[in-house]
């Protein structure tokens, strides 16, 4: 079961890093654009939608860190005690 969880995951969330690469990486070639010669409208409106994109997937990776973070602990306890 376990094997099968992890291939869902991969599947349904994919790599959030990657992903966070990708938005990046195309946010920065609009960048170059814009400073060479402007952007359009259509460029700008995809330009928004990437920067939501990319706080959706940033949101996304801080929930996932969060809840290992608490399995991390309950698992193993506090080390202050």
């Amino acid at each position: 079961m376990k094997n099968d969880l992890k291939k869902w995951n991969v599947e349904s969330f994919r790599d959030v890093n990657k992903q966070i690469k990708e938005v990046v990486k195309k946010l920065n070639a609009l960048d170059v654009i814009d400073e060479a010669e402007g952007l359009d409208e259509v460029e700008m409106q995809n330009r928004w939608s990437l920067m939501g994109e990319f706080w959706s997937v940033s949101r996304r990776n801080e929930s996932h860190l969060h809840q290992k973070s608490r399995v991390r602990w309950c698992r193993e306890g506090d080390a202050n005690t």
